[in-house]
């Protein structure tokens, strides 16, 4: 049981991590509403906090959480407030926004005002908008899910434990990700599975950046005490839509692994791969969204092994910022030692928060 502790403990630090990130409470000035007018006339009255997924969210004083209206709907809007702005080619920027018919035409224009210049694009170019907040903790987004399991007849307990946060500027990006299970059965031995995924993107032009990255992961089924992934190269955007992003990374790594003595193999290996990856995420039906990414890993210096990662996951939001969330996994070698799995195939189901 000590490791479901270990869960409890990780999930402790981060929500402090998170409380640390918010500011003191305290009364804030009256603010005029900013407004949103609809191609149809209807005037919504509050704070615009982000497009996203082909959505306008917008927070209203007298309903009890934000509302989403259609992004291709909306016909003006204007707001006092920084913003960073994402075009569908790629670009990034941060500034003021206004939304308007433009002259002579009933179609939208969405002017930015940035630091020495305007910058004027078409409403239907705009496919993603965050508000720019205070500090760099407020600007994270991710989420935290948790699922647990017991069976009294066999006193078996199970429990996952999943959590990743992103942080994207008009310059970089940064991730991190936890994934965590365990299963305790009376009278059998424990089974687990830790990995921690960490990467670093600078972007060098609109669809294109740099990235370096590293991989840590522990497998008591693949009798796996740690391998340790460390990549960088290069990735590109092939596909971004409002509701749809693909991305391909490719690029070299340094794999080292140590292995429990059962293994049949030398306590630890190390080997020089290549990388070849994908990531891709769909967004549908307002509530639900889809992300996949595979990695397959050719050895440069062992030939013939490959390796290869695959992680799946299933999106359902529930009512405010909880969810419900479908992870599907894979760990796949080709020449894995003498006495261990090629394949380690996992599903995990658990209630989730997003923020």
């Amino acid at each position: 049981m000590h490791a479901l502790h270990r869960y409890c403990a990780v999930l402790l630090v981060l929500c402090c991590f998170r409380l640390w990130g918010e500011d003191k409470p305290q009364a804030p000035p009256k603010k005029p509403l900013e407004v949103v007018v609809m191609k149809n006339g209807d005037r919504l009255s509050g704070d615009i906090n982000k497009i996203e997924n082909g959505l306008l969210y917008i927070e209203m004083p007298y309903v009890s959480e934000e509302i989403a209206v259609d992004w291709l709907q909306v016909e003006r809007l204007e707001s006092p407030r920084y913003y960073r702005i994402e075009l569908e080619n790629g670009e990034r920027m941060m500034g003021k926004v206004r939304l308007e018919p433009a002259a002579g035409s009933d179609q939208p224009v969405m002017t930015i005002q940035l630091v020495e210049q305007e910058a004027r694009v078409k409403r239907e170019e705009v496919i993603g908008m965050g508000d720019q907040k205070r500090n760099f903790f407020r600007q994270l987004k991710g989420n935290i899910d948790f699922g647990y399991s017991f069976t009294s007849g066999n006193n078996q307990v199970q429990g996952n434990f999943d959590t990743k946060t992103v942080f994207e500027s008009p310059k970089y990006l940064a991730e991190g990700e936890i994934n965590s299970t365990i299963s305790l059965v009376n009278g059998a031995d424990e089974t687990n599975r830790q990995q921690l995924t960490l990467l670093f993107g600078r972007y060098i032009s609109r669809k294109n950046l740099l990235f370096a990255g590293a991989d840590f992961l522990t497998s008591s089924q693949q009798q796996l005490n740690l391998r340790s992934t460390y990549a960088g190269g290069y990735g590109r955007g092939l596909i971004k839509t409002p509701r749809t992003d693909l991305t391909l990374l490719t690029g070299l790594g340094y794999n080292h692994e140590r292995y429990a003595a059962s293994a049949g193999l030398l306590p630890s290996h190390n080997s020089i791969e290549s990388l070849i990856g994908l990531r891709y995420s769909t967004f549908r039906f307002k509530r639900s969204q889809f992300t996949n990414s595979i990695q397959v890993l050719p050895s440069l210096s062992d030939a013939g092994r490959v390796r290869s990662n695959l992680n799946t996951t299933f999106n359902l939001k529930l009512v405010h910022d909880l969810h419900f969330q479908v992870s599907l996994w894979d760990t796949f070698d080709s020449r894995p030692p003498v006495n261990t799995k090629r394949n380690e195939l996992g599903i995990s189901s658990g209630m989730g928060w997003s923020y």
